[in-house]
């Protein structure tokens, strides 16, 4: 699971870590039951099939039960005067 920035590790070994990640690519666990959360009167969850659709860019942790982008999280140049809320926040269903 994701903890850290890209930018939050030494510049000379951000782009193995990037290449490291992407030859594992995302953590999409198929085999997990997906908690499910009240939302609009409704009972909602994440739905697996999603990784079928978007196999190469989404992620999900189930320890933070949050879905996210891979690839915003991996090429993303963040500066302080820029919005960073698909790369910093996750999502929750």
């Amino acid at each position: 699971m994701i903890e850290k920035k890209i930018s939050e590790y030494p510049p000379n070994v951000q782009d193995e870590i990037r290449r490291h990640y992407i030859c594992n690519g995302p953590i999409q666990p198929g085999n997990h039951r997906f908690s499910q959360k009240l939302i609009g009167g409704r009972l909602r969850r994440f739905n697996p099939s999603w990784f079928d659709i978007y196999r190469t860019w989404l992620e999900y942790s189930i320890e933070k039960d949050v879905a996210f982008c891979s690839c915003c999280y991996l090429f993303a140049n963040v500066r302080e005067n820029q919005s960073r809320d698909f790369v910093s926040k996750k999502f929750s269903i």
